[in-house]
């Protein structure tokens, strides 16, 4: 029950209820010969003080939801750790998710690991059960990074409308932009150092091929929704990271 104090005054031509709930006052007046019952003026400035409360006292709660991307080598996992302690997010991984569920042998995870044994492309719809799963576990959240989510135009629409049964929606994606050389680079240097055979100039290339062919479209869908923010990742770790804060904090707060 709110706590609510209520005086009437009775005069030959009105009748006049004050209402004090909680700091929020409130005045009706009722004229005399008016065609409104007088049980209907009373039961309806209660409603009206109640909604006036709840409104005065409403907190808008605001999710900070980030998706990040970056080719290989752009620094992403560097970033993304940062950005998680930073806002207290919670980390979304489709990749992780799925080999949870596989591990627990749920049912998603049975139909996915069967899909998955044949050589067969875990089909959207069932990442997006996946997916919801997980975000209706966290609706206490602070708010998500995704990592390796939405890679396609299809994968944006579920996660949009995913976000929007919790009443929330991509905060800001995020592109940390290096070029091909410098990319090149690190990873040729990463696979000197830990030893990654596998890793040869051919790879390398044709992996940013398959990056640029399908994040493309991803990112026009965001440049059309005015969510998609591309970050310079050449630089100092750090230097990036406050580039990263000052842009997030500036999205938060015009959307607030």
């Amino acid at each position: 029950m709110l706590p609510i104090s209520i005086d009437d005054y009775v005069s030959s031509d009105h009748f006049v209820r004050f209402i004090t709930a909680n700091g929020l006052s409130s005045v009706f007046i009722l004229t005399r010969g008016s065609t409104i019952s007088l049980n209907f003026f009373l039961f309806f400035s209660n409603i009206l003080t109640h909604f006036a409360f709840m409104i005065k006292n409403l907190k808008v709660y605001f999710m900070l939801n980030i998706a990040i991307f970056g080719p290989p080598g752009s620094g992403k996992g560097t970033q993304s750790k940062m950005l998680l302690e930073k806002y207290r997010l919670d980390h979304i991984s489709t990749g992780d998710i799925l080999r949870d569920h596989i591990a627990r042998k749920t049912a998603l995870g049975t139909q996915a690991k069967a899909l998955i044994d044949k050589g067969i492309l875990v089909p959207d719809e069932l990442i997006a059960q996946l997916l919801e799963e997980q975000l209706t576990e966290k609706v206490d959240s602070n708010g998500f990074l995704f990592d390796g989510f939405p890679r396609t135009v299809v994968q944006a629409h579920i996660l949009e409308d995913l976000l929007s049964k919790l009443n929330t929606s991509l905060t800001c994606m995020i592109s940390l932009e290096v070029d091909k050389e410098e990319l090149t680079r690190r990873l040729l240097e990463r696979s000197h150092i830990e030893g990654r055979s596998d890793d040869t100039l051919e790879v390398i290339l044709e992996r940013f091929k398959e990056y640029t062919h399908k994040t493309v479209p991803v990112i026009d869908f965001y440049k059309n929704r005015d969510t998609f923010f591309p970050v310079n990742g050449i630089g100092e770790p750090e230097k990036i990271f406050e580039t990263l804060e000052g842009l997030i904090d500036n999205v938060v707060r015009d959307k607030k």
